[in-house]
Order: structure tokens, then sequence, then C-alpha cells
């Protein structure tokens, strides 16, 4: 029985090589036509004078990756390129090296899996590697990284070393992991109250607090050297306005989301535009998620699996309620949850992982299909809402209603004791003013 099962795990790797094979040559969605400008405006103008220049919308080392590609494929990059977005004709197979880097970003991220089953929790090799396999086969990944070509799995490699060097007390090393990932993607900026949180005991009925200080000291001069090589490469200015312009968009309710604020649009605000007072309260809600879990690690005992817990509700929470989230952002989440599970593989785990790789494929599939984009802007392959044009608003509403519900559910049970807490602090803090 068990070599059978061995079997099957080496059937399914070739499986996935395979697969990745097959759809390395699909386009994927429309920002691929941004991600290959990315490469041949820094290979045209260099690194730093590309990313300058012409203000790319994320943070830099994203574009180093697109810049790495980018010299395979740069002789084929006519000049007019660097002036305007490439059409999808334009473009030929200059997308391939992209889409090849992120399959091995990826297989990076299943191989570090395997490495910390394997060496950590002294694994046998073949259950190690099925975790692995999970992560070749999910798909959710499969969708998001070889066939649409988002760059979120870039992500995936920083934040488990993240996580793995804080269970390690390595916090300097921790902290240039983190400051690695949020400045390739933003989205990890949100997980700063929550390691900041880590490094701080409250005590809720005295209202005693204590303040690893060493240690937070560590974790955030990590952080600061990262910072501080980037900003000195860079132009300063450049990057304080494309983290400003990356925030434009949450003036709007979500158009291509499954969350509770496309319910919104969809109920009330069809044309996409949103009140500022709307906008105030979504982005409020979201905050105040953060804020309680925050309090969640605030009043635990300290481990990593807890912080990691509070990492995935937050980039959830993120994506159902801030306003003008896009379908691939649920993708940060789903990595968490997979880092999660890799730490703490119990059946509860596997419960949230599994429901966040549906939420996510459900999310690009509904809206992209299985091809994205190609030639004329036309779907290819499976895409529902060619399909169903007529029943595919009715689709989005289910999911994004069920999605929502799926949420509320778990904030109830996690959130609880932690607002019990607070009760517990702010009637101990009147005793102390009376």
């Amino acid at each position: 029985m068990k070599k059978r099962g061995n079997i099957l795990l080496l059937v399914a790797l070739i499986l996935s090589l395979c697969l990745s094979i097959l759809f390395i040559p699909f386009f994927g969605t429309g920002d691929m036509r941004y991600f290959v400008k990315t490469s041949a405006v820094t290979n045209y103008f260099g690194l730093r004078g590309g990313y300058v220049a012409f203000n790319l919308n994320y943070p830099p080392l994203a574009s180093v990756f697109l810049w790495a590609t980018g010299l395979i494929s740069r002789t084929n990059f006519p000049e007019i390129w660097l002036h305007i977005l490439p059409t999808i004709e334009d473009i030929h197979n200059s997308h391939i090296p992209i889409k090849i880097g992120l399959v091995l970003v990826l297989y990076l991220f299943a191989g570090l899996s395997f490495l910390y089953e394997k060496k950590e929790r002294n694994e046998p090799f073949f259950k190690s590697l099925g975790i692995s396999t999970f992560i070749f086969l999910n798909p959710a990944l499969i969708l998001s990284t070889t066939v649409l070509g988002y760059v979120d799995i870039l992500l995936a490699p920083t934040l488990i070393l993240s996580y793995y060097f804080f269970e390690k007390r390595k916090y300097f090393l921790s902290g240039i992991s983190y400051a690695v990932s949020f400045m390739t993607k933003l989205f990890p900026i949100f997980l700063f109250p929550l390691f900041f949180a880590y490094f701080v005991n409250l005590t809720a009925k005295k209202i005693k607090i204590k303040i690893d200080f060493k240690n937070l000291i560590s974790f955030i001069s990590g952080i600061a050297l990262v910072l501080a090589g980037i900003l000195s490469f860079y132009d300063t200015k450049t990057i304080f306005q494309i983290v400003k312009a990356s925030n434009q968009h949450t003036q709007w309710l979500s158009n291509n989301a499954l969350n509770f604020n496309w319910i919104l649009r969809e109920l009330f605000s069809p044309e996409n535009t949103a009140p500022e007072p709307l906008v105030l309260v979504l982005k409020s809600v979201f905050i105040t998620i953060l804020i309680l879990f925050s309090f969640k690690i605030l009043f635990e005992k300290k481990n990593v699996k807890q912080l990691l817990e509070s990492a995935v509700f937050v980039m959830t929470g993120y994506f159902i309620f801030y306003p003008g989230v896009h379908e691939n952002h649920l993708i940060p989440a789903l990595i968490l949850a997979i880092i999660f599970y890799v730490f703490k593989p119990i059946k509860e785990v596997k419960q949230i992982l599994l429901s966040l790789s549906f939420f996510v494929f459900i999310n690009l599939f509904l809206f992209y299909g299985v091809g994205g984009k190609i030639i004329g802007n036309k779907e290819f392959l499976i895409a529902p809402r060619t399909y169903f044009p007529k029943t595919i608003h009715t689709i989005y509403l289910i999911m994004s209603t069920l999605i929502t519900m799926w949420f509320f559910k778990i904030l109830v049970v996690k959130l609880q004791p932690v607002v019990k807490k607070l009760k517990v602090i702010v009637n101990s803090f009147y005793e102390l003013l009376a």
C-alpha cells in the first residue's frame, strides 16, 4: 500500500510538469501586457532607469524578476513598446520567459515546503513530497500562475522563509525576508501589526504590558536593511509615488472580485463608483479586523502557528472588504494558508486551505476561464461568462455571498474570545479611573 502511494506521488509530479509545459504558451490575462512592457523597459533603460523613468506600478523587486526574465527575450522587444502598452498581437512569445520564471518560483515554493517537512518535522520522504505535490497540483495555483500568469506567487518563497526564520527566533533574517516580500508586492505590509503584536504581551485583567524590545529591534533592523538598500538604489520619490498610486483603485468597488464589495456594487452601484463615506466604512471594517487579530496575538501564548492563522484571515478580510480589490488579491491569503498547513498539518487547517483554494480558483475561473485572453481579446477554451452570459451575474452574486458568509462565520468563531477580553480591559480601565 505504501509503495503504491509512492508511485502515485511520482505520477502526480510528472503530471504537474506536463501541465506546466502545456499551459506555459497560454497568454494569460491582460496584465501580461504590462509585465512584458516592464521587461522591455527595464532591459532597455537599465533596472533603475526603467523603473524610475516609467513609474512602474509595482514595488521595485517585482520589476527585478521581470527584468531577469526579460534578459532571455530582450531581442524581441520593439522600441515602440517602450512608449505604449503592447497589444496582445504584438507580444508573440515574449510572455513565455515570464511564465517559465513564475513556474520555477512555484516549484521553489514547493521545494522549500518539502525541505521544512523533511528537516523540521522529520517526516518520511514521500510524506514530505506529498505536501509539495499538493502545491504543484493545486488547481488554484496552476490556474493563477501557470495558466493566467499572475505574479503573486513571487511572494511565496520569501514569506515561507520569513515565518521559518521567525519560528527559529532568527528575527533579523525573518525581517529581511519579510521586507523582500512586501517590496515585491505590497500586500504583506498589512501583516506588520501582527508581527509587532507578537513581541508584546498584554494581560487583560491587570492591564500589564511587556514588550520584547531586543527581538523587536532585531526584526525591524532586518526590514530597515532591505529598505535602505532599495532606497539607495532607486529614486525615493518614485517609490512613494508608486505606493500612493497603488491606493488609487481603492476609491472603487470591486469589479472583478467575488466579495462583499461586489455584492454592494451589483445591488447599489452598477457604475462601479462608490460614495466616499462607503469607501471609508469598508476600509474601517478591514482595519477593525486587522486590529482585532492583532489583539488576538497579544492575548494568546506566542507561537508562529497562531501568527500564521491570523495572517491568513487578515489577508482574506482584505479581499472581502477592502475597496477596489481584484480577482487575484485572494492569492496571498492562499499562499499564507499553504504555509500555515506546512507548519501545522491538521484537519482544521486543511479545511481552511481547501476552502481558500476553491475560492481562489472560482474567482479566477468565473472571470477569465482557463486561457484568459488571446489574440482579438477573445476568451479561450472554457470561459463561463462567454457560455452563460445571461446567468453569469447570478452566479457571481451567489459565489460572492457564499465567500462572504464563510468569512463572517470564521470572524465570529475566532474573534469572539478577543472581544470578551477587550471588554475586560475596558472594565478594568474604568475601575482604575474610579
